[in-house]
């Protein structure tokens, strides 16, 4: 049985008007679900992501999810690096870390601490996992940051694919320099860009154990900071959840990108679209795929 969690930070943090809000919409909706006190403290937080130590530890969360055959709906994407403490629950070697989201969020320059701009390079260091595969990725300045030496950007992605859903060209500046630069450095990485062929598994890895962590950027007209990244629509990913289910066996997974605080800012354009549809569609295709054997494919035994 997969078990729905959501997560419930402390009443004055940042999101917690955001849990509350989704909590109101799961209750209505019929949706079972258990409430899971969020309570590692952040270092700091800054405009657009919550800090963390990746040595705290919380074992209420731990005892929780440390069974898998769970999904965890979060909150903002402000607060995406929480997968990294979802996933270290587990205890399932050989797995591999899925990431459906329109940016990598991968280089973190401050080791021992995680943000949701690098918390999957930290995965990659987690016990059990063996393998990232990023998909949906749209191509910016930030798939190598100028501060990151081609040498060390080559050592993690040995263990990591990233599915580009642009051309890196697009990135071609010849008006700035430093932007020229990083261009040349990320085109003599990454090859190739798949487009909407972007599940292209590598063989050895299907019928794998994987964790899918979910960032609704990564449809375009979702209702996020990031709104217009994506270059999914909400059919195509509930389609892609389904085929990953198909490939892997999914055996925990998490959702984030709903954001109050955004949607009811003067930064939001409007639209007769209600987000919580969408959320709902996409938890339901989740759901659909965690716990369950993938399809015409041999459960590997550990």
């Amino acid at each position: 049985m997969t078990n729905t969690y959501l997560i419930c930070p402390d009443k004055g943090a940042k999101d917690f008007r955001t849990s509350d809000y989704l909590g109101n919409f799961l209750a209505r909706a019929g949706i079972c679900f258990e409430a899971l006190p969020w309570k590692i403290p952040s270092l700091y937080e800054t405009e657009n992501e919550q800090h963390y130590s990746v040595d705290s530890k919380d074992r209420g969360l731990e005892n929780k999810l440390g069974r898998g055959d769970f999904i965890v709906l979060n909150t903002s994407g402000h607060a995406h690096s929480r997968t990294y403490f979802f996933e270290r629950c587990l205890d399932v070697p050989g797995r591999v870390h899925l990431g459906l989201d329109s940016h990598a969020d991968l280089w973190n320059n401050c080791p021992g601490r995680i943000g949701s701009n690098g918390f999957n390079a930290e995965i990659l260091n987690l016990e059990g996992v063996d393998y990232c595969i990023m998909f949906g990725v749209v191509p910016n300045q930030n798939l190598i940051p100028k501060y990151q030496p081609e040498e060390h950007v080559r050592n993690i992605l040995g263990r990591l694919d990233i599915y580009l859903m642009d051309d890196i060209s697009r990135l071609n500046s010849q008006e700035e320099p430093w932007m020229q630069d990083t261009y040349e450095k990320i085109k003599s990485v990454f090859s190739k860009s798949e487009g909407e062929e972007f599940l292209g598994i590598p063989e050895d890895l299907s019928g794998r154990p994987a964790y899918l962590s979910i960032d609704l950027d990564i449809v375009g007209d979702f209702p996020t900071e990031w709104q217009g990244h994506g270059r999914f629509d909400i059919e195509m990913l509930a389609k892609s959840i389904t085929k990953i289910g198909n490939k892997y066996r999914v055996i925990a997974g998490d959702i984030c990108g709903i954001d109050l605080e955004f949607m009811q800012g003067p930064g939001h354009p409007r639209t007769l679209r209600n987000p919580l549809n969408d959320f709902a569609r996409v938890y339901n295709s989740l759901k659909s795929v965690v716990g369950h054997p993938a399809n015409n494919l041999p459960i590997i035994n550990e």
